[in-house]
């Protein structure tokens, strides 16, 4: 049985191209220090890349979560190769709360061994934020 490889050959730039286009995309190493972002990345987050590059993730969560033992392990996992995937609640610059539907991406080497980690994000905030003012309208409605 053959599995097709989305990213062999000539094709692979122009898919990893084509994802790039409409995705936010940040590579870390297994340690959670900052690689590389890509612009929508950087835009939604509302860095610039030179500002975060070599930084680790904890600037993007909350300083009490960042101490958490789900913290060391969700990258735990992420070094061991299991793939994580869920609606993440960030911090941006200047403390503005960034919501994202998002992946994280274990990379792994010929060997097995995880090299580094690959976020593909969208940025869910504006519907976050509508989905919360809509609910507090109908709990204000209902109190009255």
């Amino acid at each position: 049985m053959s599995t097709f490889n989305f990213f062999s050959g000539a094709g692979a730039a122009a898919t990893l191209a084509a994802l790039s286009a409409s995705l936010g995309i940040i590579e870390f190493d297994t340690s959670g220090k900052i690689l590389n972002a890509n612009e929508n990345f950087c835009k939604a987050i509302g860095y610039e890349l030179a500002e975060i590059k070599g930084k680790h993730h904890r600037i993007f969560i909350d300083p009490a979560y960042a101490q958490s033992q789900d913290y060391n392990e969700f990258w735990a996992k992420l070094r061991r190769g299991t793939y994580e995937a869920g609606e993440y609640k960030r911090i941006g610059k200047q403390g503005r709360e960034v919501w994202l539907q998002a992946s994280y991406n274990p990379v792994k080497n010929r060997r097995g061994a995880v090299v580094k980690i690959v976020k593909q994000a969208t940025d869910i905030t504006a519907e976050k934020l509508k989905n919360a003012e809509t609910k507090n309208i109908f709990e204000a409605i209902s109190r009255a």
